[in-house]
């Protein structure tokens, strides 16, 4: 809700995904902390299934730098992608 009480587009729309099964999502490169912290907050949500790719040092230093658990994700590398 916003602060008018009106619903916003954007409440709407993770409404209706709550009312259906989370989609996988693969996010590529979340080496900062708004893409990290989007995919863990929409998985939390239960609006995806994110798979998160990409340097796994990395990503777990955005992580631990801006305090963005995500222990029910993991890191999987690029090279399991291109076959």
């Amino acid at each position: 809700m916003t602060a008018h009480g009106l619903e916003s587009k954007y409440d709407r729309l993770i409404a209706n995904a709550k009312r259906v099964a989370a989609a996988k999502a693969i996010v590529v490169h979340p080496c900062d902390e708004t893409s990290l912290r989007g995919a863990v907050e929409a998985a939390k949500t239960g609006i995806i299934k994110p798979i998160l790719v990409g340097p796994a040092a990395k990503i777990n230093n955005v992580a631990r730098e801006h305090t963005v658990r995500y222990t029910e994700l993991s890191a999987r590398p690029f090279k399991e992608f291109w076959r």
